[in-house]
């Protein structure tokens, strides 16, 4: 009654859009090379194309006349989010496919529940149908743990192999891990103060707000590549990149290993 479930949920896509932005407004500038202003503009420029294919992808899915199976609705997300990842990667903006996949959900899920869009008299969609969104999040959860998750997860540890890395990166990638972890779940418990909730279900919520890594999985191999692709091995600073680039994918997959059996 208190709509906790929903507050967990939209608190954990709010958490997705601020990383994922956070993200995009740094990588540029890390390990951007060439001009300087492009450097700069990469990151605002991942902001703003994810935001704006992610409200067009989840309009045109909005458009329920035409999506009128649930198999349709289930497919068009699933295709948008693949062409938005895989189209964003080709142009060096990963973190705005991300962000646009993110988008798109949100726009097509809001959309659903008040059947909208509407053009003057010509009907769109089938009016509001809050029940839309649930069963393409079962739909998209089943592929998630049967194809998605096991693929990203295992791309991302066989991109590491344990026998380049420094003695003294895996127990940094550790530490990183339990100290934000340790930060994250107190203050999501103290967040939670003065909105009417008991101390067992402000406990749940900071626990279920503990990240389990899937955003990490999903862009902690860009920096790596990233160099990979705009640095040759005469390059300046060449070595100390890739070094940063795999200890940051270190830290990803100690992040998995740690935080998504929780």
């Amino acid at each position: 009654s208190k709509g906790i479930p929903s507050l967990v949920v939209a608190a954990a896509s709010f958490d997705d859009v601020v990383a994922i932005s956070g993200f995009s407004m740094c990588i540029g500038l890390a390990v951007g090379h060439g001009s300087m202003v492009m450097n700069a503009l990469h990151g605002p420029i991942n902001l703003i194309a994810g935001f704006l294919a992610g409200y067009v992808g989840g309009t045109i899915a909005s458009l329920t006349e035409i999506w009128d199976k649930r198999w349709k609705r289930t497919l068009i997300i699933l295709l948008q989010g693949v062409i938005f990842t895989f189209v964003a990667k080709q142009y060096h903006f990963a973190g705005a496919g991300a962000l646009a996949s993110l988008i798109m959900a949100v726009v097509a899920a809001q959309n659903w529940g008040m059947g909208t869009p509407s053009c003057g008299g010509i009907h769109l969609t089938k009016g509001a149908q809050e029940h839309y969104a649930h069963t393409v999040e079962t739909d998209l959860a089943r592929v998630w743990v049967l194809l998605a998750q096991p693929l990203l997860f295992g791309v991302i540890g066989t991109a590491l192999d344990f026998r380049q890395l420094a003695p003294t990166t895996i127990p940094q990638a550790i530490l990183v891990t339990g100290i934000g972890v340790c930060v994250r779940t107190p203050v999501a418990f103290f967040s939670t103060y003065g909105v009417g909730l008991n101390f067992k279900e402000r406990l749940f919520i900071a626990l279920s707000w503990i990240p389990k890594a899937t955003v990490q999985a999903a862009l902690a191999s860009v920096p790596l590549d990233m160099v990979l692709d705009s640095m040759h091995e005469g390059d300046d600073g060449y070595v100390e990149y890739v070094k940063w680039g795999k200890d940051i994918l270190t830290t990803a997959v100690f992040c998995i290993i740690l935080t998504a059996p929780v």
